[in-house]
């Protein structure tokens, strides 16, 4: 029971290390220009914004400072607050050696894989047609820079350190690989449930494609023995399958649609896209295959070597 109370308290600080960092972010993000606007007042008695909050959602520097600074800065305190509970919590480095691994081109290729085949079942299977919407330069940039450094890049290193790291390890090591593989996967999908309101079909939806992507990528970490193999082909997969829009609804965020003709929700993934439609899951099923193989074929090398 100890043990029980030991790692489920262990998992959870790791996963609440995540909101904390955001929260906190979010919150130096915007004291910064509020503090350089009264000091402007005070030392050169410039006057502050009437309405300050509508001022700043309007500036277009800030906007962009927004994100870039608000990435950067909760993932600089994740990795803080990591180091905070690996000195008094965990009494141990928990994400050592975790990137020292070199990088793979396989990495590269399965999120390649996975795209494009959904790309071309969908546009090969699934009635549709391409949209070329017009938005604002700006508008589309600021989405862009979102998608890359928050998406794609951001988000997959803390969720990769927290997920397939440190709450995979914790479990692995107390109740072995088999409950690891199988907590660490609902954990990763359940806790997606919490980015907006959602359909219950769509929270099931949800729930077996954020289970099965957390399977894929544990099983990425364990083939390759790296964490920056199951960062990259995160990241990868979140780049790459949002360059082309593909929904039954329009859009006025991203310039290049593929608009589907039907409202079937094991094809448009409901409330949260195509990423979670049967498509995709199909996909990460297939990637997930040829991942074990792979694994196989390893372990049998390393045999005949010995």
């Amino acid at each position: 029971m100890r043990k029980l109370f030991k790692t489920t308290g262990s998992v959870l600080l790791s996963i609440i290390a995540i909101p904390i960092s955001q929260i906190i972010a979010q919150l130096g993000t915007i004291v910064i220009p509020i503090i350089v606007y009264f000091t402007r007042k005070i030392f050169f008695g410039i006057q502050m914004p009437t309405n300050l909050s509508l001022t700043l959602q309007d500036n277009k520097i800030f906007q962009v400072y927004y994100i870039i600074f608000n990435n950067l800065l909760s993932l600089f305190l994740l990795f803080l607050i990591i180091k905070f509970l690996s000195k008094y919590i965990f009494h141990r480095d928990v994400i050592k050696d975790f990137y020292k691994k070199k990088i793979k081109i396989i990495y590269f290729i399965i999120p390649i894989f996975m795209c494009l085949t959904a790309y071309i079942i969908y546009f090969l299977f699934v009635d549709g047609k391409f949209v070329l919407n017009k938005i604002n330069t700006f508008n589309f940039f600021i989405s862009f820079l979102d998608m890359v450094l928050g998406t794609a890049i951001v988000a997959p290193i803390i969720e990769e350190t927290i997920f397939r790291g440190i709450v995979a390890n914790v479990i692995e090591e107390n109740y072995g690989l088999g409950l690891s593989f199988i907590c660490s996967s609902f954990i990763f999908g359940a806790v997606h449930i919490l980015n907006g309101e959602l359909s219950f079909l769509s929270i099931v939806m949800l729930l077996v494609s954020g289970f099965e992507m957390g399977a894929l990528l544990f099983i990425v970490k364990k083939t390759f023995n790296s964490l920056n193999a199951s960062i990259i082909v995160h990241g990868g997969y979140n780049f790459l399958s949002s360059i082309i829009l593909i929904s039954n609804k329009n859009s006025k965020d991203w310039p290049l649609l593929y608009k589907i003709r039907t409202s079937n929700l094991l094809i448009t993934g409901g409330d949260y896209g195509v990423s979670v439609s049967i498509v995709s899951l199909l996909i990460i099923v297939v990637t997930i295959f040829f991942l074990f193989m792979e694994s196989k074929n390893k372990n049998m090398n390393n045999s005949l070597k010995t």
